[in-house]
């Protein structure tokens, strides 16, 4: 009786089952949230959650208690890319994408994080050169400033922010020669750290090229980070995986990975929770590309509303 009374208190800090933790080992165990998902599918095909849009990119997902707002970088033709946001109050239904920020240089890639009761909008330039940030002012967001430069000949990708107590730091890969995931805190004049995510004991045997990470706040108060990957081979064949740390610094998968297939290339994988649903979102689709969801099927309850 100690022990199980012992074993559940850990699992109550740790986050065994409910909150869940970094992967690798029994004592991670697996929660509704992480595995495994099925797509939603329209025949034998992802369904297109914005069929009137096809210049949707790089979806990234904010979740409250009762709504998911769907940020993406949206590229008409000969126009500037910029960032739109779509509202959904049961993860699957969403609003017409509506813009809310606009730059000169063009904008790709949202990252959207709570400060207070505003939004930071983290964003890269169109070519992929520069990090913006952007503040909430109302419904929009209005720029505030430059927080990166890429070097020459490089450019970035797979842009992510995580907070910790009063650290923000910014995570990107550098596509260059010999490409490579960084970790930068954001306003200090520390060098730029190189950081293995996933490494050798990933779950795929292909790199993944994609991640989105994110900071999770436990019942507790405590911070755990969650990333989900996303690597693609030579068939254009996608496999998804999470992983989790606990210092932001040292990463590992979860056991039970992959937790999507793909037979089509996937790209900017974000994942997004409401009270008993867990869902996935991502971009697919080279020559005409769309929004596709998936949802997890641990767990209660396990199905979708009708739509």
């Amino acid at each position: 009786m100690a022990a199980r009374f012992l074993s559940f208190v850990f699992c109550i800090v740790v986050g065994c089952g409910t909150e869940g933790g970094p992967g690798g080992g029994d004592r991670h165990l697996p929660n509704a949230g992480f595995g495994p998902y099925a797509w939603l599918e329209d025949g034998d095909t992802p369904k297109s959650l914005f069929p009137n849009q096809n210049r949707l990119e790089a979806p990234f997902a904010l979740s409250s208690a009762d709504t998911v707002d769907l940020f993406f970088s949206s590229c008409p033709m000969n126009d500037t890319c910029r960032i739109v946001r779509a509202r959904s109050q049961d993860g699957l239904l969403f609003t017409e994408p509506q813009i809310v920020a606009t730059h000169q240089d063009g904008l790709r890639e949202p990252y959207v994080v709570r400060a207070g009761t505003g939004l930071i909008l983290w964003t890269l330039s169109a070519d992929r050169s520069k990090v913006f940030r952007f503040d909430s002012s109302g419904s929009q967001f209005e720029f505030s400033e430059t927080i990166l430069a890429a070097e020459p000949d490089t450019s970035f990708s797979a842009l992510s922010v995580l907070s910790s107590g009063m650290d923000t730091e910014v995570f990107l890969r550098i596509n260059s020669d010999d490409s490579k995931w960084i970790r930068r805190q954001v306003n200090a004049s520390g060098p730029v750290n190189d950081i293995l995510l996933c490494g050798s004991n990933c779950w795929s045997t292909t790199p993944p090229h994609d991640y989105e990470l994110k900071s999770i706040r436990t019942a507790l108060g405590r911070t755990l980070f969650r990333g989900l990957g996303t690597a693609t081979n030579d068939a254009d064949e996608s496999t998804l995986g999470f992983i989790g740390s606990d210092d932001g610094k040292h990463w590992d998968p979860f056991q039970f990975n992959p937790v999507l297939t793909s037979d089509t290339s996937i790209e900017s994988a974000t994942f997004a929770q409401l009270p008993g649903r867990y869902f996935i979102y991502a971009r697919t689709g080279r020559r005409i590309p769309k929004i596709i969801m998936a949802v997890s099927r641990r767990g209660q309850p396990s199905i979708l509303p009708s739509p």
